[in-house]
C-alpha cells in the first residue's frame, strides 16, 4: 500500500469526477471552505536503525522468519514480519514460500507463563484464591495415590508438597528443579521415558500408566497425569527456600485455574483476560501441522526424535512411534503444555498484553497489575522472577522473558524512556539457533529499542502509513469541546473543538451515492473506474472529498453545538486529517477508515446568568461518537433532560449522543459552581443533647450537589478543642470511651461537604457524654380468677402464672441527669407485642398457653397425650436520652389454669344418636367420652365422675372407667346426666344435660276415655266418642266400627319421648233394637306390617221406649221435690232457729 496522509480542506490531485461529487454534496451537506495546504512529504522513519539491526541479526544467525513489534506508551509504533513463514516444493518440484506478515502467529513457549499469571491474578482479585493458599487445597485432583516402594508422602527429605503455595509456584520456588534428578523436565518426556525398562523410579507408577494408556497406544500422557506422577516423587528442595526455574509450577497453576473456575484453562484465559484486552490472535497451539491455525508459521529445526503420537501397532499390538521433526511432535506435545508454554500469538498482540499487565494500557481487568507481576517476597536484590516475568532492575521498570522450543525462539523486553514512558519489544522466530543467540539477541534488542527518539514517533494507523485496525462497531471515536476564559453574562470567550472518527468500510458513507454498497464499492464506482480495485488516486480523491465535507465555519453546522442559542464561529475553518481506506481489491473485508479534525472557536454569551449548550442530534456520523465537554473554572454542569446519556464530572463530562432515544437537540444548562447542600444527624437521637459513654453512636451525613458531582464528606470529632477522630465515610460510628472521652465531656461533631471546586458546607453538633445507665424498679402482681392477688419477685428470672390469671406489671425508671427514660417491654407471646412509655409503665395482660397444647385441631390420639406448658419471654429495656440502657428479661411459665374439656357422645345400638336417630326405650346405650381432653395433662391422668338420674355410674374413676360407660335400661322420657373431670392441677370441669329417650318402635293402642252422647233409647241415634293413645313410636291408621258401620280411616300418631300419640274418633250409632252394642277400633301399620283390634264391650245399651217415658216423668218430679226441700232448708238457716244472725 502506498502511504497516504491528508491534512487541510482540499487536495491538488482531486479528480474531475470527485469535483462533481463534491458539488452534489453541497446540496445536502455543509458548505465547503477553501484553505491553503502543504504538499505531503514522507517523514524520516525513526525505526530505520532498529529495522536494520534486526535484519542484520536475523541474517547473521540464518533465521528463516521472524516477527517484531514495538509498543510505546501503550501504542503500537512498529510492527513488521521478516523472512519466510513456510516453504516447500509443489507436485511439479517447483519451490514455493510464503512470507511472515504482521498477522502470522508463532509459538511463544515460556512467554505463556505471564498469561497464566494474569489468569491467577483475576482469581486473587475476586477473592477465589490468595497468594498464601496451598496447592494441595486448590488442586486436590492432582494429589497422587500411594505406591508400594515409594515413601510418598513421607519422603526422607521431609520436603512436603503440603507447603507449596500459589506465590511459590509463581516465583519458581515450589521445590521443582528441571535440571535435578532425574535430570530432565517431565513435561517433555516421551511415553518410552515413562515406561521403558530403564525407568526404575519407585515413585512412578509404570504399571498403572501401561494399563491406563493401553501400553502406549493411547499416548501421549495427559498433563494432569504427568503432574500427579511427579508430585509423588520427592521434591528437589524445601519449598520457598530458593529459586529454580521450572515448567512444572506453571502447569500446576493452569490446573488450579481449571479446578477453581470449572472452565477449561484456555476458555477461562480467553474470556477473562485476552478478550477484555482486545486480543484476538492468541490461542493454545497444536502440535501436528495439519491441526495448526491457518496463519501459524512453520517451524525449522534439524532435531528429530520419536513422535509423541503413535501411528499404528506392530505385530505384538505395541504402538509404533515414528521418527519426526522436533517441532512436529518429535520433541513435545504443545497442547498439553498450556499453562507453561502452550500459547501461540502475534508479536503485536503479545506486546499489547505486556502493556496491559504493566498498567500502561488501563483496563477493567486488573486493579494494580504492575505490583503483582513484579512482586517477589523472597528475593531482595535484582534480578528476580516475579509472576511470569523477569525483573532486571531495582526500580522494577526493566522486564524480560524468553522462551524456546524445538523450532521456536521468543522473547520480550520492557524498559522505560527517560521521561518514564514504557517501551515493549517482542520478537518471535520460527527456529531455535544454538550457541550464544539469546545473549546477543538481548543485547541488540536492548540497545536498538532504547536508541529511538520516541518523541517523534506516531502510533501506527494514525499517520496513514498503516491501515486502521478492524473494529466491531460501525462508527467509533470521540470528540472534545473545551471552553476557556470567562463566560459570564455578555462575555466573549474561546473554545477548541477536536474529533477523531473511525468507520467500518462496510458501513459505507453518505458522502457518495449507494451507501449500502459499502465504501470500497462506492469509491470504485463514483470516484474511480469501476475496475473492482482501489488505487492511490481513488482513495486520494475520497480523502479530499472528506476534507471538503468536514470543513465548516460554525459549530452547529459542524455537528458540535451552539452556545446560548447561537453557533460558535471558526474564523480559520477546520483542520482535517484523513486516514483513507487501503488500496487494493474492493472485496477486502474488515477494513476501517477515518479522520481527525480540529478547530478554534469564538462564542458570545448572552445576558442571562445561566448558560445553555445545545448539542444537535439529527443522525449525522459526528453525533455517533461521545462528546466530552470541558468547562472553565468555576463553571459546572447543572441539568439536562437527557441526564441518562451524560457521565463524568461537573467540569468535564461526556455526552453519549449516539445513545439518545430521540432525534432532538440535547440541551444542557451550566452555571457557576454552587456549594453542595448537607443534611446530617446523629442517627436515632433527634432532639437529644447527650450520648452514651460506652455504647456506639452513629452519625450520618448526606451531601447533594449537581447531577454529576459526588461531594466528599469529612467528619471531625473533638473534645473541648482537642482533636479526637477524622473520618471520610458518610456514616461514622463512635464509642466515646474508646476515643478517650470521659463522662461529662462534650463530643463536638463536625461534618464538612466539599465538591470538586473546593466549595464546602458544614454541620456540627455538641453532645454531653452521659456515662450512667438509668435505674429501674419493677413489680409483678398476679390476679387469679377468684380474685386472689399473688406478688411475684421481680429479681427472679422465672415467673409462674396461671393461664386463667392476669399479670400486672408496673415499672418506674429514673436518670441521673433528670432526662426522660424510655421504658419498653416486649414479649414473644404474640407478634408485635409491645408496651412502652416514659419514666413509668403499667399494664395488665394474660399469658395463656400457646398453640402447642391439646385442642380440637389435633386428632384424638394426639390430644390425649400430655403437652408441655408454655414459657413466654418478657424483655424490658430502659433507655435514657443519651442512649444508655439497662435490660432485664424474665421467663413467664404458664401454669395449668384450665379445666378438662368434656365432650360426651351417646351411642345407641352402636350408632351415635341424632335428631333423626334418638335413643329409644329398650336400646343398648353407651356414653362415650373419647373426644374429651385436657389442655396439658394426658387423658389418663384425669379423674372422672359420671351419674345418671342422680345415680353414680363412675365415681373417682380412671379414663378406662369413663371412656365408654354402659348405661342401664332407660324408660321413655328425659334422663339427667352429670359428668365431672379434674386434672392434676385440680382444675375441675363439669357438664350436665338431659337425654330424651324415645319410645320403642311399634303400635300399642289403649283407650283413654269413651263416651256415648245422645238418648240411648231404641230407635235413637247416639254419637260414640273414643279418645285413645299410641304408646309405641310407630304411626298407623285405623277406624271405629260398630258391626259393619265404620268411620273413615284416621291417622294414629306415634309416641315421642315427651308424649304419647293421642287421637280421638267418633261414630254415630243407630239403636235399632234394645240391648248392648260393642263398638271396636281396628288398626293397621304398614311400617312394621302389624294390625290389631281394640273392643269396647257394652259401650252402648239401648232401652225400650216405655221405660224411657216413665223414667222421664219420674225424673221431673224428683227435680221439683229436691228444689223445694233445698229452699226450705235455706230459709230455716237464715231466719229460723238454726240462724246465726242476731
Amino acid at each position: 500500500m502506498v502511504p497516504l496522509s491528508y491534512t487541510g480542506v482540499s487536495h491538488m490531485r482531486l479528480k474531475s469526477k470527485a469535483l462533481a461529487i463534491v458539488s452534489l454534496m453541497l446540496i445536502s451537506t455543509i458548505p465547503l471552505i477553501a484553505s491553503a495546504h502543504d504538499e505531503i512529504s514522507p517523514l524520516d522513519d525513526p525505526f530505520s536503525e532498529l529495522d536494520s539491526e534486526i535484519s542484520d541479526l536475523l541474517l547473521d544467525w540464518q533465521i528463516p522468519g521472524a516477527q517484531v513489534s514495538v509498543m510505546h506508551n501503550g501504542s503500537l509504533v512498529f510492527n513488521k514480519g521478516y523472512g519466510i513463514s513456510a516453504n516447500g516444493t509443489d507436485e511439479n518440484g517447483n519451490y514455493w514460500d510464503s512470507q511472515v506478515t504482521v498477522d502470522s502467529r508463532f509459538r511463544i513457549a515460556s512467554l505463556s507463563k505471564a498469561v497464566t499469571a494474569a489468569g491467577i491474578l483475576t482469581l486473587i482479585q475476586d477473592g477465589t484464591i490468595s497468594l498464601d493458599d496451598r496447592m494441595v487445597d486448590l488442586a486436590p485432583h492432582l494429589l497422587p495415590t500411594g505406591l508400594e516402594g515409594c515413601n510418598y508422602p513421607n519422603h526422607p527429605t521431609s520436603y512436603s508438597i503440603d507447603d507449596i503455595t500459589v506465590s511459590m509456584l509463581l516465583n519458581h520456588r515450589a521445590g521443582f528443579d528441571r535440571d535435578g534428578s532425574p535430570n530432565s523436565d517431565p513435561t517433555y518426556w516421551h511415553w518410552n521415558s515413562w515406561t521403558g525398562s530403564w525407568q526404575n523410579d519407585d515413585c512412578i507408577d509404570k504399571q498403572s500408566l501401561i494399563v491406563d494408556y493401553d501400553n502406549g497406544n493411547l499416548a501421549p500422557i495427559s498433563m494432569e497425569r504427568i503432574l500427579s506422577e511427579w508430585l509423588r516423587r520427592p521434591l528437589d528442595f524445601d519449598p520457598g527456600s530458593r529459586y529454580v526455574y521450572s515448567n512444572i509450577g506453571y502447569q500446576i497453576l493452569g490446573q488450579i485455574i481449571e479446578n477453581q473456575t470449572g472452565m477449561g484453562y484456555e476458555e477461562y484465559i480467553v474470556e477473562n483476560v485476552l478478550t477484555p484486552m482486545g486480543i484476538e490472535s492468541m490461542s493454545i497451539g497444536m502440535t501436528m501441522p495439519e491441526q495448526r491455525e491457518e496463519e501459524e508459521v512453520s517451524y525449522f529445526d534439524d532435531y528429530n526424535s520419536w513422535c509423541h503420537f503413535p501411528n499404528g501397532q506392530d505385530d505384538d499390538g505395541d504402538p509404533i512411534f515414528p521418527i519426526s521433526p522436533g517441532p512436529d511432535c518429535g520433541a513435545f506435545v504443545i497442547e498439553e503444555k498450556d499453562g507453561g508454554g502452550g500459547w501461540i500469538a502475534t508479536a503485536s498482540d503479545y506486546a499489547k498484553f505486556i502493556s496491559h499487565i504493566d498498567g500502561t494500557i488501563e483496563n477493567e481487568i486488573f486493579e494494580n497489575p504492575f505490583d503483582f507481576f513484579t512482586e517477589n517476597s523472597y528475593d531482595t536484590f535484582d534480578p528476580w522472577y516475579g509472576s511470569g516475568v523477569y525483573v532486571l532492575s531495582d526500580d522494577e521498570q526493566v522486564w524480560q522473558h524468553w522462551g524456546s522450543f524445538s523450532g521456536s525462539s521468543t522473547n520480550f523486553r520492557r524498559e522505560v524512556t527517560d521521561s518514564g514512558e514504557s517501551v515493549v519489544l517482542v520478537m518471535f522466530t520460527n527456529t531455535r539457533p544454538d550457541g550464544n543467540w539469546k545473549n546477543i539477541r538481548e543485547s541488540v534488542i536492548s540497545d536498538a529499542m532504547m536508541a529511538i527518539d520516541y518523541s517523534n514517533v506516531i502510533p501506527l494507523g494514525q499517520d496513514g502509513l498503516n491501515p486502521l485496525p478492524p473494529q466491531v462497531d460501525d462508527i467509533e471515536g470521540q470528540s472534545h469541546l473545551s471552553i476557556s476564559g470567562e463566560i459570564g453574562p455578555g462575555d466573549q470567550f474561546n473554545a477548541t473543538w477536536s474529533a477523531s472518527i473511525t468507520i467500518r468500510e462496510e458501513y459505507g458513507t453518505d458522502l457518495l451515492p449507494n451507501q449500502s454498497l459499502g465504501l470500497r464499492n462506492q469509491i470504485d464506482q463514483h470516484l474511480g473506474n469501476s475496475d473492482l480495485t482501489l488505487d492511490t488516486s481513488e482513495v486520494s480523491a475520497f480523502a479530499s472529498l472528506v476534507v471538503s465535507a468536514r470543513s465548516w465555519l460554525d459549530s452547529e453546522t459542524g455537528g458540535c453545538c451552539s452556545f446560548d442559542n447561537e453557533p460558535m464561529q471558526s474564523a480559520l475553518g477546520t483542520s482535517v486529517s484523513v486516514t483513507p481506506p487501503r488500496t487494493g481489491s474492493v472485496d477486502i473485508e474488515n477494513g476501517t477508515w477515518g479522520w481527525n479534525e480540529s478547530a478554534s472557536l469564538v462564542a458570545q454569551a448572552d445576558t442571562r446568568s445561566t448558560r445553555l449548550l445545545d448539542l444537535p442530534r439529527s443522525g449525522s456520523v459526528i453525533e455517533e461518537v461521545p462528546l466530552t465537554i470541558s468547562l472553565p473554572h468555576p463553571w459546572e454542569f447543572r441539568y439536562s433532560a437527557m441526564q441518562e446519556i451524560i457521565e463524568g464530572t461537573p467540569s468535564e463530562f461526556t455526552v453519549n449522543r449516539g445513545q439518545s432515544p430521540v432525534y432532538s437537540d440535547i440541551r444542557i444548562s451550566i452555571d457557576e459552581n454552587q456549594p453542595p447542600s448537607i443534611t446530617a444527624e446523629r442517627v436515632g437521637a433527634e432532639g437529644s443533647w447527650s450520648m452514651p459513654l460506652d455504647s456506639p453512636s452513629t452519625y450520618s451525613a448526606s451531601c447533594t450537589d449537581s447531577a454529576l458531582e459526588t461531594p466528599s464528606v469529612i467528619w471531625e470529632f473533638a473534645n473541648n478543642g482537642t482533636f479526637m477522630l477524622e473520618s471520610r465515610e458518610t456514616e461514622q460510628t463512635i464509642v466515646p470511651s474508646e476515643l478517650g472521652y470521659s463522662a461529662g465531656d462534650v463530643v463536638s461533631a463536625t461534618v464538612t461537604c466539599s465538591d470538586s471546586f473546593s466549595s464546602a458546607v458544614f454541620w456540627y453538633e455538641n453532645n454531653v457524654v452521659d456515662g450512667s445507665a438509668p435505674v429501674w424498679y419493677a413489680h409483678f402482681t398476679e390476679i387469679q380468677s377468684d380474685g386472689t392477688e399473688v406478688i411475684h419477685d421481680e429479681t427472679q428470672s422465672n415467673i409462674r402464672v396461671r393461664s386463667d390469671s392476669q399479670l400486672t406489671m408496673n415499672i418506674t425508671s429514673t436518670d441521673d441527669l433528670g432526662q426522660p427514660v424510655l421504658i419498653e417491654v416486649t414479649s414473644n407471646k404474640s407478634q408485635g407485642w409491645r408496651h412502652f412509655s416514659n419514666d413509668e409503665l403499667g399494664f395488665t395482660d394474660r399469658f395463656p398457653q400457646g398453640s402447642q397444647i391439646n385442642g380440637m385441631h389435633l386428632n384424638v390420639s394426639e390430644r390425649h397425650e400430655s403437652k408441655e406448658r408454655s414459657v413466654w419471654e418478657l424483655a424490658m429495656t430502659v433507655t435514657d436520652e443519651a442512649g444508655n440502657s439497662e435490660s432485664s428479661a424474665w421467663e413467664v411459665l404458664v401454669l395449668d389454669g384450665s379445666a378438662p374439656t368434656i365432650i360426651p357422645e351417646i351411642i345407641a345400638q352402636s350408632v351415635p344418636i341424632s335428631p333423626d336417630n334418638p335413643a329409644r326405650q329398650g336400646d343398648d346405650v353407651v356414653l362415650s367420652l373419647t373426644e374429651s381432653f385436657d389442655d396439658i395433662d394426658s387423658i389418663h391422668d384425669l379423674v372422672w365422675m359420671v351419674s345418671l338420674d342422680n345415680e353414680k355410674l363412675v365415681d373417682n374413676g380412671t379414663w378406662e372407667d369413663a371412656e365408654k360407660v354402659q348405661l342401664p335400661a332407660m324408660e321413655t322420657g328425659n334422663h339427667l346426666f352429670e359428668i365431672e373431670s379434674w386434672d392434676s392441677s385440680g382444675n375441675r370441669g363439669s357438664i350436665s344435660f338431659y337425654l330424651s329417650v324415645a319410645p320403642a318402635f311399634g303400635v300399642e293402642i289403649e283407650a283413654l276415655q269413651q263416651n256415648a252422647i245422645g238418648d240411648q233409647t231404641e230407635g235413637q241415634t247416639v254419637t260414640f266418642i273414643v279418645t285413645m293413645q299410641n304408646l309405641g313410636a310407630t304411626t298407623a291408621s285405623g277406624r271405629l266400627c260398630n258391626s259393619a258401620n265404620c268411620t273413615d280411616y284416621v291417622m294414629i300418631p306415634g309416641a315421642t319421648a315427651t308424649s304419647t300419640g293421642v287421637f280421638s274418633v267418633e261414630l254415630n250409632v243407630y239403636l235399632g233394637e234394645v240391648g248392648a252394642y260393642n263398638p271396636y277400633f281396628e288398626w293397621v301399620s304398614s311400617t312394621d306390617d302389624d294390625a290389631g283390634v281394640l273392643e269396647f264391650e257394652d259401650a252402648i245399651v239401648a232401652k225400650s221406649k216405655v221405660v224411657s217415658s216413665i223414667s222421664r216423668s219420674t225424673q221431673a218430679f224428683l227435680v221439683v221435690l229436691v228444689t223445694l226441700t233445698l229452699a226450705i232448708w235455706g230459709a230455716n238457716r237464715l231466719w229460723g232457729r238454726d240462724s246465726t244472725g242476731p
